[in-house]
């Protein structure tokens, strides 16, 4: 980080020391990056996994004939001020100086450390639609000049089907080849790489494509954990629970992606069915916003309401007065029973059905 310009205030050398003492004793160190597994190796490390950022990818049915919206999002963290201060300073007014009605679009935290003054420049502040922020933008940028860990706007932008220009320091955990995302490791080159895509409708729907696939591929749920579940069960029979645990975080995850998925179709009326501990988990766990929902469906009702969310029997869900239009089950151990159970229930009525297990 101090190569970029930025201070941490910290002992690196002895976050190093304190990191080998832990390692050595853990059964198994999870990394988001096959590097940081290597790192964790070379400190001692018995048995290493990778589990990837899982990332569900969002059909936006983007058109590709618009141009010239360059779109960047961060927090307000130093390292994306140091990468902001980098685009504007270097690479901008070299795209300006060829498409002088280029607009730099910029969401998240990282717009507090904008003036609003810079040239061609929109700031967008806190999203809530980041769908609609990328179904609007022809191009994303990634000028990140740290290496650490893995960037999550890089699986963003690919997952929202937008052609991503990125430094190799913003590659560098992911390691995606060039040609699906377009790498540019000095100022000149990713500006010409911008003004390339801007150039090209035809070229950005073939790396956008080409991303979209990507990430399809490689960055599911069932890539992502396959390989962190089989170590964990052939661990210690006492780390089983250890193992439980895990596949229960990630049900959480996926409650998200079924979120998002929901927001993109329209549907904002959910509800959960089970009204038990796994529901619990998931009401603290999942971050709802706008979805959180509006009722829980239980076939034997012990409370009038969980966490103050009101608890019915399955009726309610096809009720004349009901606007529940979609429904998650909510349990690990009767998944199943409950989704046949509730399809027969069903019938031709519209509600939505999903799982997250089966």
């Amino acid at each position: 980080m101090e190569e970029a310009g930025i201070q941490t205030g910290k002992n690196i050398e002895l976050m190093r020391y304190e990191e080998e003492s832990l390692i050595k004793h853990c059964d198994l160190v999870a990394t988001v990056s096959a590097r940081d597994a290597f790192e964790a190796k070379k400190l001692g490390a018995s048995n290493t996994v990778v589990i990837k950022e899982p990332v569900l990818p969002l059909d936006l049915g983007k058109s590709y004939d618009k141009s010239k919206r360059i779109f960047f999002i961060g927090s307000d963290s130093p390292i994306n001020r140091n990468a902001i201060s980098y685009f504007l300073d270097s690479i901008w007014p070299l795209v300006l100086a060829k498409e002088a009605d280029a607009v730099f679009c910029v969401a998240g935290g990282i717009c507090a450390s904008l003036s609003g003054q810079e040239k061609n420049i929109e700031i967008q502040g806190y999203t809530d639609d980041l769908a609609n922020s990328y179904r609007n933008a022809d191009i994303a940028i990634a000028p990140i000049k740290v290496k650490t860990g893995i960037y999550i706007k890089v699986l963003e932008a690919m997952s929202h089907q937008t052609p991503l220009v990125a430094s190799p320091e913003a590659n560098w955990g992911l390691e995606i080849p060039d040609g699906i995302i377009s790498i540019a490791a000095s100022p000149e080159l990713f500006a010409e790489k911008i003004l390339l895509l801007l150039g090209s409708p035809e070229l950005r729907r073939d790396y956008a494509e080409k991303a979209f696939s990507f990430v399809r591929d490689h960055f599911s749920e069932k890539e992502v954990f396959t390989d962190f579940i089989k170590i964990l069960s052939e661990l210690k029979n006492d780390r089983h629970f250890l193992g439980t645990e895990i596949i229960k975080e990630s049900s959480a995850i996926k409650t998200e992606n079924i979120l998002r998925q929901l927001k993109e179709s329209g549907l904002s009326k959910v509800a959960l069915y089970g009204a038990g501990k796994h529901t619990l988990r998931l009401l603290q766990q999942v971050r709802w916003g706008s979805l959180k929902p509006c009722a829980v469906i239980d076939d034997s009702p012990v409370g009038k309401s969980i966490m103050g969310i009101e608890v019915s029997t399955p009726d309610a869900l096809f009720s004349k007065n009901s606007k529940i239009q979609a429904l998650i089950i909510s349990s690990d151990a009767h998944e199943k029973e409950m989704y046949h159970k509730i399809m027969k229930l069903k019938g031709n009525h519209p509600l939505e059905v999903f799982t997250l297990y089966m």
